[in-house]
C-alpha cells in the first residue's frame, strides 16, 4: 500500500497529499461500486465487504494518536516494512529488494521511498477520515490497482501489511495503545486492506481481459 509514485506525492513541509490520475481513480471507484451492488443483491441483509466505517469516537482517536506518531513519521514506515519482510520475506522480492539486507536495506533509496509513500498514504487517509467514501475510496482503490504489475505479489500480502502496522503502532504508542485505540486503528487498516484488495482485484481482471484481446 502506498508505494506508487504516480499516485501521490508528499508536498514538502506539509501533511497534505496531492492525488493524481483522478480519472483512473473514479473509474476504479465506479467498478467497485458496481461490484458492491452485485454483492448486496446476493446478500440483502448483510453488510457488503469493504464498507467498514469508523464511528466518531474512533475517528477522533485515530486523528489524535496520529499526531502523537508524527515525531517518528520518518522511521515508522521503515519499521513497518522491516516487519513485513520479517513476517513474509517474499514481499521483498515483489518490491525488488530480495537480495538487500541489513544497513544496505535501510539505506537503500528504493526502500526509503516505499516506506515514505506508505506513511504518506496513511496520512492521506487519516486526513480524510471524515470523508472516506468520497476521498478515501478512490485513492486507496488506485493504490491497490497499482500493485497489479508487481511480479510475485499476492493479494494476501495486504493482510500482512495490516498485522505489521498494528505491531509497529503498539510499539510506538506504548501505554497509549489502549483497547479503544487498537480497535480504531485496526478498523481503519482493515478498511484500507479491503479497498486495496478490491482495487487490485479490479486491475487484475482488467489485465486478464487485456491478455485475451
Amino acid at each position: 500500500m502506498g508505494c506508487s509514485s504516480s499516485l501521490a506525492t508528499q508536498q514538502p513541509g506539509t501533511g497534505f497529499v496531492k492525488v493524481f490520475r483522478r480519472g483512473q481513480q473514479q473509474q476504479l471507484l465506479l467498478q467497485h461500486q458496481q461490484d458492491n451492488k452485485l454483492q448486496q443483491q446476493q446478500q440483502e441483509n448483510e453488510e457488503s465487504p469493504g464498507t467498514t466505517v469508523l464511528d466518531s469516537q474512533q475517528r477522533q482517536i485515530v486523528q489524535d494518536t496520529w499526531v502523537q506518531l508524527q515525531p517518528q513519521r520518518a522511521n515508522i514506515g521503515k519499521q513497518v516494512f522491516l516487519r513485513i519482510f520479517e513476517v513474509e520475506p517474499r514481499v521483498k522480492t515483489a518490491f525488488k529488494l530480495g537480495s538487500t539486507w541489513g544497513d544496505s536495506l535501510i539505506n537503500n533509496t528504493t526502500f526509503q521511498k516505499h516506506a515514505t509513500r506508505f506513511v504518506d498514504t496513511i496520512g492521506y487517509v487519516v486526513d480524510n477520515v471524515d470523508h472516506l467514501q468520497t476521498e478515501g475510496d478512490p485513492y486507496v482503490l488506485a493504490i491497490g490497482a497499482d500493485h497489479r504489475d508487481r511480479d510475485g505479489f499476492s493479494v494476501r500480502y495486504f493482510d500482512v501489511f495490516v498485522k505489521s502496522l498494528m505491531f509497529v503502532w503498539q510499539q510506538e504508542l506504548k501505554e497509549d495503545f489502549t483497547p479503544e485505540t487498537r480497535d480504531a486503528w485496526e478498523t481503519l487498516f482493515e478498511y484500507m486492506a479491503q479497498k486495496t484488495k478490491a482495487g487490485y482485484d479490479i486491475a487484475m481482471k482488467g489485465k486478464d481481459r487485456e491478455r485475451q484481446t
